[in-house]
Protein backbone atom coordinates (compact mmCIF):
# COMPACT_ATOMS: atom_id res chain seq x y z
CA UNK A 1 0.00 0.00 0.00
CA UNK A 2 1.23 3.75 -0.62
CA UNK A 3 0.48 7.03 0.13
CA UNK A 4 1.17 10.50 -1.35
CA UNK A 5 3.26 13.22 0.79
CA UNK A 6 2.59 16.95 -0.17
CA UNK A 7 5.90 19.05 0.71
CA UNK A 8 6.55 22.67 0.50
CA UNK A 9 10.17 22.94 -0.36
CA UNK A 10 11.52 26.61 0.03
CA UNK A 11 14.08 27.26 -2.24
CA UNK A 12 12.68 25.05 -4.81
CA UNK A 13 12.38 27.40 -8.30
CA UNK A 14 13.81 26.16 -11.37
CA UNK A 15 14.76 22.86 -12.91
CA UNK A 16 18.06 22.72 -10.94
CA UNK A 17 16.44 22.79 -8.05
CA UNK A 18 14.33 19.30 -9.40
CA UNK A 19 17.09 17.64 -10.53
CA UNK A 20 19.29 17.83 -7.10
CA UNK A 21 15.95 16.77 -5.47
CA UNK A 22 15.17 14.09 -7.56
CA UNK A 23 18.76 13.04 -7.15
CA UNK A 24 19.09 12.99 -3.40
CA UNK A 25 14.85 12.04 -2.87
CA UNK A 26 13.96 9.51 -5.14
CA UNK A 27 17.20 7.27 -3.95
CA UNK A 28 15.81 7.02 -0.26
CA UNK A 29 14.37 3.59 0.72
CA UNK A 30 10.37 3.55 0.11
CA UNK A 31 10.19 6.43 -2.61
CA UNK A 32 7.71 5.26 -5.14
CA UNK A 33 7.73 8.56 -7.75
CA UNK A 34 7.59 12.30 -7.26
CA UNK A 35 6.40 15.39 -9.17
CA UNK A 36 6.59 18.99 -8.62
CA UNK A 37 4.54 21.68 -9.13
CA UNK A 38 7.21 24.70 -9.33
CA UNK A 39 4.55 27.73 -9.28
CA UNK A 40 3.31 26.33 -5.61
CA UNK A 41 6.86 24.68 -4.47
CA UNK A 42 5.10 21.93 -4.14
CA UNK A 43 6.78 18.18 -4.04
CA UNK A 44 4.26 15.14 -4.04
CA UNK A 45 6.00 11.78 -3.13
CA UNK A 46 4.40 8.58 -3.89
CA UNK A 47 5.61 6.42 -0.58
CA UNK A 48 5.72 3.10 0.91
CA UNK A 49 4.59 4.29 4.42
CA UNK A 50 6.13 0.94 5.99
CA UNK A 51 9.85 2.39 4.78
CA UNK A 52 9.48 6.15 4.59
CA UNK A 53 7.92 9.26 5.76
CA UNK A 54 7.42 12.59 5.80
CA UNK A 55 10.54 13.07 8.56
CA UNK A 56 12.84 11.47 6.08
CA UNK A 57 11.78 12.95 3.31
CA UNK A 58 12.42 16.55 4.78
CA UNK A 59 15.89 15.20 5.69
CA UNK A 60 16.34 14.18 2.45
CA UNK A 61 15.22 17.53 1.08
CA UNK A 62 17.61 19.21 3.62
CA UNK A 63 20.75 17.98 2.40
CA UNK A 64 20.03 19.29 -1.06
CA UNK A 65 20.32 23.16 1.01
CA UNK A 66 16.76 23.39 0.69
CA UNK A 67 14.16 23.05 3.19
CA UNK A 68 10.58 21.15 3.45
CA UNK A 69 7.44 21.76 5.40
CA UNK A 70 4.27 19.74 5.22
CA UNK A 71 1.70 21.59 2.63
CA UNK A 72 -0.57 22.98 3.92
CA UNK A 73 -3.57 24.71 1.36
Amino acid sequence: MTQTVSLRVEGMCCAEEVSALRREVESQPGVVSLSFDLLSARMNAVIDPSLAGADALARAVARTGMRATPWQE
